[in-house]
C-alpha cells in the first residue's frame, strides 16, 4: 500500500495555490463579470473541472457520490459560494453523524450513516467550486488539511465507543484477554498514528516540490495491473473506511453479531502496522537523500 495517488492530489493542489492569487480577495481578477459587475458563472471550466474526477484516480467512496457532488458543486459554483465555507461542511457532517451514532438506537444510526457521506461530498466539493471560480489558496488548502486531521481521529473514537456499545465478544478467538483493554489501547494508537500519517502525506508533497526528480517522482509508464493494485490499495486509506464500516455498525445493530469489532480490529492493525512501516521507510529515504 502507497500513498503516492494521494500525495499526487495533494502535490497538484499546492501546486494550483501556490500559482493563483495568494489572498483571492478580488473576483474581477479571478472571474468573469456580467455587464453590471456581477459574478458570472462558467460551465465550461466547471465541466471540465469535474472531468479531472475519473474513477482511478479518486476513492471509490468518491466516484460513487459523484452524481451527487458534482450536482452539489454546481449549485455552489453559479452562487459564488467561498470554497473554505465548503470545506467546514466536512467538519458540521462528522459532527452531526457522531451525535446521531451515539445515540443507542438503529434509526439514528442509519441516519448518521446518510448524514456522514457529506463529508466525503464536501470535501471533493470545495475543490471543484474553488477551481472552477479561480478561489483556489493555500489557506483553503490547509483548511482541507486540517479538516482531516480533526475529523479522522474523531470518527476513530467515536467507532470504538459505538463499537463497545453493541456489545463486545467475550474473547478474541478463545484468548483469555480483556477485549475491552484491547479496545481501547487500539483505539489510542490508530488515532495516533492516523495523525502521523497525514503529516506522511504532507511530507510526500514537500518531497515532491523539492526533489521532484528524486524520491516521488515515480516512473512514467506504469503497467494496468500495478495501475489497478496501486488504486485497490487506495481503497484502504481512512476516508473510505469511515464510509463503508457503520455499515457493519448497523449490521450489528440488528443481529449482534460482532462483525463491527473485528472490521475495525482488522483494519486499524493493518492501518497501524502499515503506518509505522512507511514512516520507517521514509526515514531510511531521507537519510539516503542527505548530501
Amino acid at each position: 500500500m502507497d500513498n503516492n495517488q494521494e500525495a499526487d492530489k495533494m502535490l497538484e493542489e499546492s501546486k494550483d495555490a501556490i500559482n493563483a492569487d495568494n489572498a483571492q480577495e478580488s473576483l474581477s481578477q479571478t472571474n468573469e463579470t456580467n455587464v453590471d459587475g456581477s459574478f458570472k458563472f462558467n460551465k465550461e471550466r466547471f465541466d471540465a473541472e469535474i472531468k479531472r474526477y475519473t474513477f482511478y484516480n479518486t476513492y471509490i467512496t468518491s466516484f460513487l457520490l459523484k452524481p451527487i457532488t458534482v450536482l452539489f458543486a454546481r449549485f455552489l459554483a453559479k452562487r459564488n459560494i467561498k470554497p473554505n465555507l465548503v470545506t467546514m461542511l466536512m467538519l458540521l457532517s462528522v459532527l452531526a453523524a457522531a451525535a446521531l451514532f451515539l445515540i443507542p438506537n438503529v434509526v439514528t444510526l442509519g441516519i448518521g450513516i446518510v448524514v456522514l457521506l457529506f463529508f466525503e461530498i464536501a470535501d471533493d466539493a470545495d475543490g471543484m467550486v474553488a477551481r472552477a471560480n479561480k478561489r483556489l489558496s493555500r489557506h483553503g488548502m490547509q483548511l482541507d488539511y486540517m479538516m482531516h486531521l480533526l475529523c479522522h481521529p474523531l470518527m476513530i473514537i467515536i467507532f470504538s465507543i459505538v463499537v463497545n456499545r453493541l456489545n463486545l465478544p467475550e474473547n478474541i478467538f478463545g484468548l483469555e484477554i480483556s477485549v475491552l483493554h484491547i479496545l481501547v489501547a487500539i483505539t489510542a494508537l490508530f488515532a495516533i498514528l492516523e495523525v502521523i500519517e497525514r503529516h506522511l502525506l504532507l511530507s510526500a508533497e514537500y518531497t515532491k516540490i523539492k526533489h521532484s526528480k528524486g524520491l516521488a517522482a515515480g516512473n512514467v509508464s506504469v503497467s494496468k495491473i500495478k495501475k489497478l493494485i496501486r488504486y485497490l490499495l487506495m481503497q484502504m486509506h481512512f476516508p473510505v473506511f469511515m464510509l463503508i464500516f457503520p455499515i457493519f455498525m448497523l449490521v450489528d445493530s440488528l443481529t449482534n453479531a460482532h462483525i463491527s469489532f473485528y472490521v475495525f480490529i482488522f483494519y486499524a492493525m493493518a492501518k497501524i502496522l502499515y503506518i509505522l512501516l512507511n514512516y520507517c521507510r521514509r526515514l531510511v529515504v531521507y537519510y539516503r537523500k542527505e548530501k
